[in-house]
């Protein structure tokens, strides 16, 4: 089979999703299928075909209206991916993908102009859902605008919400237990338990892991806060944050790249909220303490850590040596937090892993 996958464009620091991404790439080739990647350039996947995709521009101060509380149109409308001409331009760049590669199956993994493609061309599409992007909440109109230009384009009917785009895709995917990314009856999904291949459990180490996709704070500000929180602990903690220079200093180690695999044996893990962290997490079966920054997809992951009992949420605003380390403390302290951790790991497994999505091909 030939499988046409399309990554989210809006971000070049989406570590997050480019790993999840170059999983699906390797885990296909390795069972035959043939790959291909419509993105940008500089995303840097392995091991398969790519076609080239502009990412969407914005100005400064669209950018920094991106803030607590908002909805997913809200968000992507804030980087520019709902802009109408970004949207045609990038139609076009994926149909024109379809054409050279010809698919038997598209998979998005958060491209709105992939699901308008798709319908044009007549191809079969996957996409990746979670919770917080269809969720009930009221949002400007001017964010669907665009949207909806870019779709009367293509002579495609218009929409009031970005749900209603989903709603047109061959499946929807869903990683984690229904207790974590709950659904309404009447937008049907295909839940699988975790993003990771074939993942396997391991043995407590006792090491606390911080990974961080995007801070606000500066990378000085992030190293000194750790070293101060726990340099000279009796048990290791490996770091990584954009911007992170690589070091050893006593129990601490500072990454040179995003690991989601160190997350299996620790403690706990310190992260800030992305859909595949979080995931990861759940996997493993270890209590977290999100930073929460209030984006749509950090503040829905960090409110359900805390209300399932699998760990604690701090805001971003609120990260400092001495939050960092209490909170740390308050995790390993009370064993409540790994029981419920664990409880939840085990329903994620009953669920598969993201080999499972091939029996629906």
């Amino acid at each position: 089979m030939k499988i046409l996958i399309t990554p989210p464009a809006a971000r070049r620091e989406d570590t997050a999703s480019r790993i999840m991404v170059q999983n699906m790439i390797d885990l296909f080739r390795q069972n035959g299928h043939a790959v291909s990647v419509c993105a940008p350039e500089d995303s840097h996947y392995r091991n398969t075909e790519l076609f080239p995709a502009e990412r969407p521009k914005v100005s400064f101060f669209r950018r920094r209206s991106e803030g607590a509380g908002k909805t997913y149109e809200e968000y992507l409308y804030s980087v520019g991916a709902l802009d109408r001409e970004y949207l045609v331009k990038d139609t076009e760049t994926i149909r024109r993908a379809i054409a050279s590669f010809q698919p038997d199956l598209m998979i998005d993994a958060g491209r709105t102009a992939a699901l308008i493609a798709s319908r044009l061309d007549n191809i079969r599409i996957f996409t990746i859902v979670s919770a917080p992007m269809i969720r009930s909440r009221r949002f400007p109109a001017v964010c669907v605008n665009g949207l909806n230009e870019a779709l009367t384009s293509f002579r495609l009917e218009q929409v009031l919400q970005l749900r209603s785009l989903l709603e047109t895709a061959s499946r929807r995917i869903a990683f984690s237990p229904a207790a974590v990314q709950p659904f309404p009856e009447d937008f049907p999904i295909t839940r699988i338990g975790s993003m990771a291949v074939h993942p396997e459990p391991a043995a407590q180490s006792g090491k606390v892991v911080i990974l961080l996709h995007e801070s606000a704070y500066r990378p000085k500000q992030l190293r000194r806060m750790i070293t101060e929180a726990f340099l000279g602990a009796p048990y290791p903690v490996e770091a990584w944050y954009p911007g992170c220079l690589t070091a050893k200093e006593g129990n601490l180690h500072f990454l040179p790249a995003m690991n989601y695999q160190t997350v299996n044996d620790a403690a706990v893990c310190v992260h800030d909220g992305s859909d595949a962290l979080f995931n990861a997490c759940l996997t493993a079966g270890i209590p977290q303490l999100v930073i929460n920054n209030g984006s749509w997809q950090k503040n829905w992951n960090a409110y359900a850590v805390e209300r399932l009992g699998a760990g604690v949420a701090l805001a971003e605003d609120n990260l400092a040596m001495d939050t960092l380390y209490e909170n740390y403390r308050r995790l390993v302290a009370d064993d409540y937090f790994r029981h419920q951790a664990q409880f939840l790991a085990a329903q994620t497994a009953a669920m598969g892993s993201l080999e499972d999505i091939m029996q629906y091909f």
